[in-house]
């Protein structure tokens, strides 16, 4: 992954960089330090984005089961007449 290159010493040149705003900070420890702050704010941003669509599909199958009248007390065989009937109603 890029940012485990990143992260090795050998591999870290900022003055390779193409970003104005990073060449912009003299300091390559400085520099180092808002690349790293940066790149854990996007890691963060995308992790709260996974999870917030995981809850969203969640909601979304609960919704499905509740509307083909399965429940928790629901028989297996019933789930899987009903799993059926919407898999060839969709064509698989």
């Amino acid at each position: 992954m890029l940012q485990s290159a990143l992260h090795k010493p050998n591999h870290w040149s900022c003055n390779r960089l193409s970003v104005p705003l990073l060449q912009a900070i003299p300091d390559d420890r400085e520099r180092r330090e808002l690349f790293d702050e940066a790149l854990r704010e996007r890691t963060k941003r995308e992790r709260k984005a996974k999870e917030e669509e995981l809850k969203r599909k969640e909601a979304a199958f609960k919704e499905l089961l509740l509307e083909r009248g399965i429940k928790v007390t629901s028989q297996w065989r019933k789930v899987q007449a009903v799993s059926g009937a919407c898999r060839r109603a969709v064509g698989h």
